[in-house]
């Protein structure tokens, strides 16, 4: 047998064990659910070059608390950033809760220069939010950056400290 047909063979039982062996019906089940979940969405694509994308992974702590580390996109033919909050959650009741983070922006135009800015703008924020319903929620968050940063959130060139108001619409 030549080592051609024999490799073809090998490949062969490989891939049909492989295929037999995911028809198996008696898979294990997982003993127990992941206590994180994973949040976000994307914007679709209307002009080829704009985008806005946001992910956010949960960590419970307790029945009230809760961690969160995620990531931010924005690009528009002004500006290309990308955000990396970490935020903690505390319910007061079973819909409203405080929330406080600190997150670092990256300029990745940097003023045209076409190279990431290598310093981030670093802000903490704090604020409120109440979940109107499963599907809505409402935020208001003052945002203090820390420092000088090197450049602004788009539009608000000079501004140091914001108040910033955030709806989340589930389908």
């Amino acid at each position: 047998m030549s080592k051609h047909v024999f490799t073809s063979t090998l490949i062969l039982w490989v891939v049909l064990a492989h295929v037999g062996y995911a028809q198996i019906t008696k898979q294990p089940q997982p003993t127990k659910e992941s206590p994180l979940y994973i949040d976000g969405f994307d914007y679709p694509d209307f002009d080829g070059f704009s985008n806005y994308a946001l992910f956010k992974v949960n960590f419970p702590l307790t029945e009230s608390t809760e961690f969160s580390i995620g990531g931010r996109h924005y690009r528009t033919f002004f500006a290309d950033r990308f955000i990396v909050p970490f935020q903690m959650k505390q319910y007061l009741d079973n819909k409203t809760y405080i929330l406080g983070g600190y997150q670092w922006e990256w300029d990745l135009l940097n003023d045209g220069f076409g190279y990431p800015n290598p310093i981030p703008r670093q802000d903490y924020f704090y604020g409120v939010g109440h979940d109107v319903r499963p599907n809505i929620m409402i935020e208001a968050t003052i945002v203090q950056p820390v420092g000088t940063p090197k450049f602004h959130d788009i539009g608000l060139e000079g501004a140091r400290t914001r108040l910033k108001f955030a709806t989340k619409l589930k389908f």
